[in-house]
């Protein structure tokens, strides 16, 4: 699907793999809500350059993979308020093989990784931007929720 496919409202919740990924494209979806999906919330391979907008991911399970995967080729997609919140600890952000994004309205709550980088000796993070800056494996991006849960009040 291309770039003039536009994905809305979707739920998933207690999923066995991944809430929603993307292989490539550039579709774009909007009013996501994920909650206890055991792989990542949200993921992408193959340069998918799309637009995810008004994500909230909710993990209060152990053992799950990340809120969010970037993996492959760098297609830089964009994100768009993205609210995240664990209770039991985990990785929000992971970066693979050179992938990045650019993400605004990103708020994170009780991950004990915030930002992980798989490469070994990648330092060079500007293809990750995070509120206008290059991303910063020590900051700490829990900033004022951006995502109100309660759009999500037809998820039953």
């Amino acid at each position: 699907v291309g770039a003039a496919t536009k994905i809305n409202n979707i739920a998933i919740i207690n999923g066995s793999d991944d809430g929603v990924e993307f292989f490539g494209g550039s579709v774009s979806a909007s009013n996501i809500y994920l909650e206890n999906n055991e792989d990542d919330a949200v993921d992408w391979t193959e340069g998918w350059n799309g637009t995810v907008e008004n994500v909230y991911v909710s993990h209060s399970i152990e053992n799950f993979s990340t809120a969010l995967e970037a993996d492959g080729a760098n297609g830089n997609p964009t994100i768009n308020n993205f609210t995240a919140v664990s209770t039991t600890g985990g990785t929000a952000l992971q970066f693979k093989k050179q992938s990045g994004a650019t993400i605004t309205g990103l708020s994170l709550a009780g991950y004990d990784t915030q930002i992980d980088i798989t490469e070994a000796g990648r330092t060079d993070l500007s293809g990750i931007k995070i509120e206008g800056e290059d991303a910063d494996l020590n900051a700490s991006y829990d900033a004022d929720v951006t995502v109100d849960i309660a759009l999500f009040n037809w998820v039953e």
